[in-house]
């Protein structure tokens, strides 16, 4: 039975939505170092309009593995991230920023492509440990999102 379990995280930033969309949107090489979980390396092989493909290489709960991910951007708003190949094909993000009164609010869908019904299941135990995994990643880029936008030394 091969389906999707979802995640959904939501993260406020006390920036303007375009310049944080400009920077969350701008993926480069280097990005990984941004931050001291789940993504590891990350190599743009393509960039085409609206559109990048991209070799990553994330470790979550413990699992390390390499992906080929394509990324959709669709301005001003919203992007979507396919993993076309690898660890985690299958999985669909889909990123959405709002403004807010104090800066703009990312809302990630993180769907999991699970084969199995038992992986649905065990999903449910392990949510809370991938949920802070991710937590901590999200942090890493929102303080260089904070240095970058603030004027302070630039991370990228």
């Amino acid at each position: 039975m091969a389906g999707f379990v979802t995640l959904r995280y939501v993260r406020d930033f006390p920036h303007p939505q375009p310049a944080a969309y400009a920077w969350l949107t701008d993926f480069q090489d280097s990005d990984p170092g941004l931050t001291d979980a789940i993504q590891r390396e990350r190599r743009i092989l393509q960039r085409d309009g609206n559109r990048s493909v991209g070799e990553v290489t994330i470790e979550v709960l413990g699992r390390k593995g390499t992906a080929q991910v394509e990324t959709t951007l669709f301005p001003p708003d919203r992007w979507e991230a396919r993993f076309l190949s690898g660890f985690s094909k299958g999985n669909h993000y889909t990123y959405h920023l709002e403004p807010t009164a104090t800066g703009c609010r990312l809302t990630i869908d993180y769907r999991f492509a699970v084969k199995r019904l038992r992986h649905r299941l065990l999903f449910f135990f392990v949510k809370p440990r991938l949920r802070r995994e991710i937590d901590r990643m999200w942090e890493g880029f929102a303080a260089a999102m904070e240095r970058d936008l603030r004027g302070e030394i630039p991370s990228r």
